[in-house]
């Protein structure tokens, strides 16, 4: 390593020249029109109000699906412990419920 340091470099500090672009215009293409994309397509429909409509709608109804799917499990515990002859109490639900809602 200390052979590396008594090496002189051989780049002299007037010839070099910096103030050349790496890129210039000519090398970059601009798109005269660009094709709409899917992306493009969908935020143009929920930018209005049917649209948002729409979107309001479809979450609704995923989290209908989600609400709906956290207590068929609870409902079926219920059934098999009153076939047992047990009395279900509300506290029963609720450690199950919320490791259930933090899982989902």
């Amino acid at each position: 390593m200390l052979v590396f340091f008594f090496i002189k470099p051989n780049v002299d500090s007037e010839t070099r020249d910096d103030t050349v672009p790496l890129i210039t215009n000519s090398d970059i293409y601009v798109y005269e029109e660009e094709q709409p994309t899917v992306l493009s397509r969908i935020k143009k429909l929920l930018s209005g109000p049917v649209g948002q409509r729409l979107l309001g709608i479809g979450m609704a109804i995923v989290a209908g699906v989600l609400y709906g799917v956290n207590l068929v499990p609870f409902s079926l515990w219920r059934n098999s412990l009153v076939a047992k002859h047990q009395d279900p109490g509300p506290l029963d639900y609720a450690f199950s419920t919320y490791i259930q809602i933090a899982y989902f």
